[in-house]
């Protein structure tokens, strides 16, 4: 498992991370948007294979458009 931490930002610009186990970085992502259905972006932190953390800005929903709407 490794540990994706996303920042969650407020409309007054604070931001919280909130930390999502998960073994891919679109599994992660896509329970994070269940969650949170309302934000379009949001900053993800995640391990590469060299163990190094990346910070990568996703745009929500992930995912086919055709079954997000139902």
């Amino acid at each position: 498992m490794k540990a994706f931490q996303f920042i969650v930002d407020d409309k007054g610009g604070i931001a919280d991370l909130e930390v999502v186990k998960a073994m891919s970085y679109k599994k992660a992502v896509k329970s994070f948007q269940t969650r949170h259905p309302e934000l379009k972006i949001v900053g993800v932190y995640h391990p590469n294979k060299k163990g190094e953390r990346l910070l990568t800005w996703q745009k929500l929903p992930m995912g086919r458009k055709k079954k997000i709407g139902r």
